[in-house]
């Protein structure tokens, strides 16, 4: 993997970052939230990764990413999934259940 461009975006607390990744198959979130959290040496747990996309036929993957300096920026300026939120919800209303 290599990085095509980093912008610091200091009044959100980020980097905004393009990157090139040459594999086989497409990578999932998880594989490339690793690989990005060691080039940029981050927590795994501050890095969204927004788009990955390629051409068709092409093994060349271009990732779209952010990387938050705490995770209090994340929680503040990224939207949680109408699906992670109700999966939260569902396992915090089965905690208080028990």
């Amino acid at each position: 993997m290599k990085i095509l461009e980093t912008k610091k975006n200091t009044v959100l607390g980020r980097e905004e970052i393009i990157a090139e990744w040459e594999i086989e198959k497409t990578p999932s979130k998880i594989e490339t939230i690793k690989l990005l959290a060691e080039k940029l040496k981050k927590p795994e747990e501050n890095i969204v990764i927004e788009k990955i996309g390629s051409e068709y036929g092409k093994r060349i993957f271009i990732i779209s990413a952010k990387a938050y300096n705490t995770p209090e920026g994340k929680s503040k300026f990224e939207i949680i999934p109408r699906k992670a939120r109700k999966k939260a919800q569902s396992e915090k209303d089965k905690g208080e259940n028990k």
